[in-house]
């Protein structure tokens, strides 16, 4: 079947038819449930920010991009690809700033999901000062004339695109996309140190607003939920999926909710404000509770899509809630992935999702092969922007295992090769202001060479239980912890100074 742009939904339009750069490996869980990271000095208290309303995509500086080689012919030939087809969407000195197409082919223009959506390959390719001057249009655009909305789409000249704004009364807007740039916001940080994120009053403006009066204004039932607006209209719809009709709210707009609610409860953290951020923390859990107790559908091993004006659940959900991490139970999250397998995507929307969705869970054999479908020539679509960006980061997060986290000043790695691939490497990869290369053999055998920058720590981890791990070929006692999935992981936390390499290896 076809689905145009206005149909792409959030994994709900019919059975028929992540990790993101930035910490998911990274922080895996201990045996008591707890997050762990490299540890290191604790953040400056008032670092220095650059004035409101100044452009802030200055501070970024751009990066070459990362290079990817494997003895895996297919794999090499998509990421060529896919970078290339990447590149050839920036653009730079419009009116807008740089930026890079994030909407449909030719519109000149981003909008909130694509560009949120494809930062995190972007940042790979060396453009994490294009997508912070996409992130700050957007977060400069909240209003309270738009009831705490930004513009859904911004086009090169600078301007809320046309063809999805009319005026302040009249304009196109998904309702989780404010939290969804939240989330973007905060895996950007981690993987660039960059603390504008944090810090800089553009946007803290708008993750204050978003939590607070953003909320209050489209939840019409008073339990915290986002809802679509009173008459149906296109200014305010509380999901993703834009085809649904009488929708209250959906299931894409509760879990990308909480995902907003934690992204924004782990920066409250860092700025030393605990009680608030145990707040958001909360409201995050609840979200999730609610997501995972009420909206599961046993018969349909899925999640229901949408709740409707009538009080009824319908449409299945079984993508959004793997993608963002949002079961709490894992036979339900076992349950959706098989249900997510077996049903091929229906447009390239979707499918550029997949690869992320089974790395994350430990599944490289099926990683591989979505990942190659993402790439091949012949999908229909494959212009669209998300295929290209989206592939890139997948490569780097999915099937290098990489991820960064500036709390720490740290890179994981955790090879997910599969079986048809005897070895991998990226090099040239830019991330928290250093610039790193990082070679797996197999799924037991990887080095990292900080090329160039300050001292960095590295966590060599590999899914194994592994009593010992070889660094350097000495055999040195491992801690283990836990990836999503119930992975069990093995890893050793190694310091690099520039110019060194280290080889950490089973056995």
């Amino acid at each position: 079947m076809t689905i145009g742009r206005r149909q792409f939904l959030t994994g709900t339009l019919t059975l028929a038819g992540a990790t993101a750069l930035g910490g998911s490996l990274l922080g895996c869980r201990d045996s008591g449930g707890n997050t762990s990271a490299p540890t290191t000095s604790p953040m400056a208290t008032n670092p220095e920010v650059t004035p409101k309303g100044e452009p802030t995509g200055l501070r970024a500086r751009a990066a070459a991009p990362a290079r990817f080689r494997s003895s895996d012919t297919h794999l090499e030939a998509g990421y060529l690809w896919a970078s290339a087809q990447a590149l050839s969407l920036v653009r730079r000195g419009d009116a807008v700033g740089d930026w890079y197409e994030a909407a449909l082919p030719n519109r000149e223009a981003f909008c909130m999901r694509d560009t949120a959506h494809q930062t995190s390959g972007a940042a790979v390719l060396g453009l994490a000062d294009v997508s912070k001057n996409m992130l700050t249009k957007f977060v400069q655009g909240i209003s309270a004339e738009r009831d705490w909305c930004s513009y859904w789409e911004i086009d090169r000249h600078d301007r809320p695109a046309p063809v999805d704004y009319t005026s302040d009364q009249d304009f196109w807007y998904n309702l989780p996309a404010n939290f969804d740039l939240i989330d973007c916001c905060w895996r950007q940080y981690l993987w660039t140190g960059d603390k504008d994120y944090l810090e800089h009053p553009d946007f803290v403006e708008f993750y204050e607003r978003t939590v607070s009066d953003y909320v209050r204004r489209w939840d019409r039932t008073g339990n915290g939920i986002m809802d679509s607006t009173a008459d149906l209209s296109r200014r305010g719809i509380a999901s993703y999926d834009e085809a649904l009709s009488n929708l209250q709210t959906a299931s894409d707009q509760i879990v990308i909710q909480a995902s907003g609610y934690r992204a924004y409860g782990a920066m409250l953290a860092l700025r030393g404000e605990h009680d608030r951020a145990d707040m958001m923390q909360q409201e995050a859990s609840r979200l999730l509770n609610l997501y995972n107790q009420e909206w599961w559908n046993d018969a349909g091993n899925h999640s229901y899509g949408a709740l409707l004006r009538d009080g009824s659940k319908t449409d299945i959900e079984y993508y959004y809630g793997l993608y963002f991490g949002a079961y709490n139970n894992s036979d339900h999250r076992q349950k959706a992935m098989a249900t997510l397998l077996a049903h091929p995507a229906p447009s390239v929307e979707y499918l550029s999702h997949f690869p992320d969705i089974c790395y994350r869970y430990g599944l490289a054999e099926q990683g591989h092969q979505q990942l190659l479908r993402l790439t091949a020539p012949e999908l229909p679509r494959r212009d669209y922007p998300e295929a290209s960006f989206c592939a890139v980061g997948a490569y780097v997060a999915g099937l290098m295992g990489i991820s960064a986290d500036a709390r720490s000043n740290s890179v994981s790695t955790r090879p997910q090769l599969s079986q048809a691939t005897e070895w991998a490497e990226i090099d040239e990869l830019s991330l928290l202001g250093r610039r790193i290369k990082v070679s797996h053999r197999g799924n037991g055998d990887t080095e990292l060479t900080l090329i160039a920058g300050e001292p960095l720590q590295w966590r060599a981890m590999f899914a194994a239980e592994a009593p010992v791990l070889k660094l350097n070929g000495q055999a040195m006692t491992t801690k283990q912890c836990f990836a999503e999935g119930e992975i069990k992981l093995s890893y050793l936390d190694v310091p690099l100074t520039p110019g060194q390499s280290a080889r950490v290896q089973l056995g």
